[in-house]
């Protein structure tokens, strides 16, 4: 049985029934903290290992490092044929998707750890670990730091809305409605704001922090928390992806689907070989995409088979760039993020109730 959903763009049909997470056997072994896709292809950034692309849905994996002299990546973003990758020492990009990298880092202090990144139209914003947020005009050619209103501290996750630019941090949740200039802290009702992953769906706003998942239905003024079904012990969500009607989550111990918009949680997690933390999420076809963290043997990229219901998914070749009125009904919305908490050091990142994007 298939469902049909209205909307404009390409065409994947998702059938009733759930698939089981397959290992993709990602070629190294290390925290992956970003999935992207663009077009058919899809990207994993991975901290250590650099960046890989896969163009069959995880069969095979080609590593992307030309140029890239920091392989510790966190997160990952694209406008038109440039694809932006944030790493411990700043922004890298590519004109080629991939084929060869240059540090794009005019403007920003010197090894500024990018934990965060999001396009807006003709901007490119840039979440730091400790100096704050930047914009860049120009395709990364130069940087301006935002001012001293926008969070400075542990830039999370960044959202892209019509009715504004979003950014998680570990002290909440902030706004701007002029493309960065101004932030107004928004965490009326959260219980919890050490924020890690942003969503949305149509006017709701989701937001994953480490004491849960929160719904806002009025543009992030007033939050309300939505956890019913998720634990009640591992209570981080380190990441969130809306793709129609359906929100999943990742967690330190698997995947979690809504389609009420939180109201309720289900997991579907089977294939798993143990309770695994996920770090990003991505939707490719008809499969959906997590990333697994090096603290148990299931470390790498899985890959499942969507079930639910037929959508009308966007190429991400265009999800960078401001949502249309269209994407605003199906969801679709950049969501870009990552980190590790504590002093930025290229290892191992902690795994304790924190999360890198995406979108």
């Amino acid at each position: 049985m298939r469902i049909p959903v209205s909307g404009f763009g390409l065409l994947f049909y998702f059938f009733l029934g759930y698939g089981q997470w397959q290992n993709t056997n990602f070629p190294v072994r290390a925290d992956i903290p970003a999935l992207l896709v663009i077009g058919s292809d899809l990207y994993a950034a991975s901290s250590g290992g650099g960046v890989y692309r896969s163009s069959d849905n995880g069969g095979a994996w080609a590593s992307l490092n030309s140029g890239l002299t920091d392989k510790y990546v966190q997160c990952l973003a694209v406008s038109g044929s440039n694809l932006f990758a944030g790493t411990l020492s700043g922004v890298f990009v590519s004109s080629d998707l991939g084929a060869g990298w240059s540090p794009s880092t005019a403007g920003m202090p010197i090894n500024s750890a990018i934990e965060c990144l999001a396009v807006s139209g003709s901007n490119l914003f840039a979440g730091t670990y400790s100096t704050g947020i930047y914009r860049s005009i120009d395709s990364g050619g130069n940087w301006t730091r935002m001012d001293s209103t926008a969070p400075v501290i542990s830039l999370r996750a960044f959202l892209v809305t019509e009715t504004g630019l979003f950014a998680a941090a570990t002290s909440g949740i902030y706004r701007s409605i002029d493309n960065g200039l101004h932030w107004t802290e928004i965490n009326a009702g959260l219980g919890n704001t050490f924020v890690e992953s942003l969503a949305a769906i149509g006017s709701r706003r989701f937001a994953g922090t480490a004491g849960g998942a929160y719904l806002s239905t009025d543009n992030g003024d007033n939050w309300t928390k939505v956890s019913t079904g998720l634990s009640a012990t591992y209570t981080a969500v380190p990441c969130l992806l809306a793709i129609g009607n359906n929100l999943f989550a990742g967690t330190p111990i698997g995947v979690y689907l809504s389609t009420n918009y939180g109201s309720s949680w289900t997991s579907i997690s089977s294939g798993f070989a143990a309770v695994d933390y996920i770090e990003a999420l991505a939707v490719n076809g008809a499969a959906l995409f997590s990333s697994v963290s090096n603290s148990t043997l299931d470390n790498g990229v899985w890959r499942m088979a969507i079930p639910g219901v037929e959508i009308s998914h966007f190429s991400n070749r265009g999800l960078f760039r401001s949502p249309s009125p269209m994407r605003e009904k199906t969801g679709e919305f950049t969501a870009l993020g990552r980190k590790v908490p504590g002093p930025v050091t290229k290892g191992k990142a902690p795994h304790i109730m924190v999360f890198r994007a995406r979108s």
